[in-house]
């Protein structure tokens, strides 16, 4: 009985752990300049991606969170996107985030007639992935040749796409998507103008209420904020549950939850910029002491 004892141990001993779910285990995200966390330093004084926000919804670590999000997509879409593509096939990826991905191939300084060519391209790009992708539409940014940043506007009049060609981009990606089961299909456009007039978001359980357009984006009125980002990647997995139900387990959606948890993965970052603010705000009190 002790010898049958014993020969069972280490089977017990390399029993594994309760695995995640399989279409969360390996995640790339790919895309532009939300992707990549574009002014977010601004806000926590911590440079954050949507890789971030992916970890920190994420109930159980996957094996690995992939963040591929380019600032400098928009220069060359047609280079950076598949070089993004190969980067993350290498992975072996279960889940594709890709909610800003096609933004470039559809927007830019081109020819309006250049722009549906340009898309096909892009989404060649995504259809070479086999599991599950989280794709967004194009909303009109057209608001952001209004932006403010240090460097002025960060979109142009000629960068955007006419209005009949902006619903022609939107509606090939959303054939597109439907004519794929693994293809989610994010609504970044209706929700984006919907933010711009509306007082009251409920999503996922959380609510929202204000001006969301200054909530949710910052003031180059392109880029999301910190709290657009974490309603960017809800929204997403929204879309996501109502094909994949089953993820809702292995999900964090409670926004202060998220915060918290993105918090806690950065507190040495955010104690640092922290002590960097306090020494800033020292500083600027002594030349004022001194000017007095």
């Amino acid at each position: 009985m002790l010898l049958a004892i014993l020969l069972h141990l280490p089977l017990a001993a390399a029993t594994p752990a309760q695995p995640v779910d399989p279409a969360l285990e390996r995640i790339a995200v790919v895309g532009a300049s939300a992707s990549a966390g574009w002014g977010l330093r601004g806000e926590w004084g911590v440079s954050l991606s949507m890789e971030d926000f992916v970890e920190a919804t994420l109930r159980e670590p996957a094996q690995r969170v992939l963040g591929l999000g380019d600032g400098f997509f928009f220069m060359d879409p047609v280079m950076k996107g598949p070089k993004q593509i190969e980067k993350a096939a290498a992975i072996e990826p279960t889940l594709v985030v890709a909610l800003d991905f096609l933004f470039w191939f559809g927007y830019g300084e081109v020819p309006d007639d250049y722009r549906l060519r340009r898309l096909d391209e892009g989404l060649r790009e995504l259809d070479t992935f086999e599991c599950p992708i989280l794709v967004g539409d194009l909303p009109d940014m057209s608001p952001a040749t209004k932006g403010t940043s240090p460097i002025g506007p960060l979109i142009f009049p000629a960068q955007i796409p006419a209005p009949e060609v902006l619903e022609q981009l939107n509606e090939r990606i959303h054939a597109w998507a439907s004519e794929r089961e693994r293809v989610v299909l994010v609504p970044l456009a209706a929700f984006v103008e919907r933010t711009r007039t509306a007082r009251r978001l409920e999503l996922l359980g959380n609510v929202w209420e204000g001006d969301l357009g200054e909530r949710f984006t910052q003031a180059d009125l392109l880029h999301p904020t910190i709290e657009g980002t974490t309603v960017m990647l809800l929204l997403a997995y929204e879309a996501a549950l109502r094909v994949h139900p089953d993820w809702a387990e292995h999900l964090v959606v409670a926004t202060g939850e998220v915060e918290g948890r993105l918090r806690e993965a950065h507190a040495d970052a955010l104690e640092r910029a922290a002590k960097r603010a306090q020494r800033k705000a020292e500083r600027a009190a002594a030349r004022e002491a001194n000017h007095e």
